[in-house]
C-alpha cells in the first residue's frame, strides 16, 4: 500500500470566517494498493495529516470528504469506513451516475455554504472532528456489494484517501480584540 498527502492554503473572505480564524486550509492524504476486501474486518488504512507541523488543537475541522477510486472494471453498492479511536461507522452509497471515482462529504452546520455543490454532503458528526484531533485518521474500509476483488499482479486497482477543510482557531487574546474592535464599530455607527 502507498501513501500519499498534499496541502493548499487559501483566504475566504467570508464574514463568518474571517471571525473565526480567517485562513482556510485543505490538506488530503490517501492510500492506494491492490488489494480490497468486500466484508469485514476490512482494508486498514492511516492517512496522517501531521506532515503539516500544525498544531491541531489550534484548528477547526470545517469540512470533510472521503474518496475512492477503483478500477473501472469494478462496481460496489455501498463503502463502509470504520474509525478506529471512535469506532464511528459511515456508510455510504455507490452513486452509479459517476464512473470510478465517489465522493463523500461531510459539513459543519455552521457553514452551510460548505455543503453546496456536485459532492453529496450530509451533516458531520462530531465524533468525526474528535477523530482529527491528532491529526491521523485510522481504521479501516470494505465495499458491500461487489463480489470478490481480484486484481491482476502488479497493478494497483484502488486509491481511497480524504480531505480537510480547516480554519485557524484564534486565541482567546485575539478574539477579544476582534470583539471589542466589532462592538466598538457597532456603538459608533449608533450614534
Amino acid at each position: 500500500m502507498t501513501r500519499f498527502a498534499i496541502a493548499t492554503t487559501g483566504v475566504l473572505l467570508a464574514a463568518q470566517v474571517c471571525l473565526a480564524g480567517g485562513i482556510i486550509s485543505t490538506i488530503s492524504a490517501g492510500n492506494v494498493g491492490d488489494t480490497l476486501v468486500d466484508s469485514r474486518p476490512g482494508t486498514p488504512f492511516e492517512l496522517d495529516y501531521t506532515f503539516t507541523g500544525w498544531d491541531f488543537s489550534q484548528k477547526e475541522l470545517l469540512s470533510m470528504y472521503f474518496h475512492i477510486q477503483l478500477h473501472p472494471s469494478y462496481s460496489y453498492s455501498n463503502l463502509v469506513v470504520e474509525l478506529e479511536d471512535t469506532g464511528l461507522t459511515l456508510s455510504m452509497p455507490s452513486d452509479p451516475n459517476y464512473y470510478g471515482t465517489q465522493l463523500y462529504g461531510y459539513y459543519d452546520l455552521a457553514y452551510p455554504e460548505l455543503g453546496q455543490g456536485d459532492i453529496p454532503f450530509v451533516e458531520m458528526s462530531s465524533l468525526l472532528k474528535e477523530e482529527l484531533a491528532d491529526g491521523t485518521l485510522t481504521g479501516r474500509f470494505y465495499i458491500e456489494g461487489g463480489g470478490p476483488f481480484t486484481p491482476e499482479p502488479g497493478g494497483e486497482y484502488w486509491s481511497f484517501g480524504a480531505s480537510g477543510m480547516f480554519v485557524d482557531v484564534p486565541e482567546p487574546a485575539t478574539m477579544a480584540i476582534l470583539l471589542g474592535g466589532a462592538g466598538l464599530l457597532l456603538r459608533r455607527h449608533k450614534r
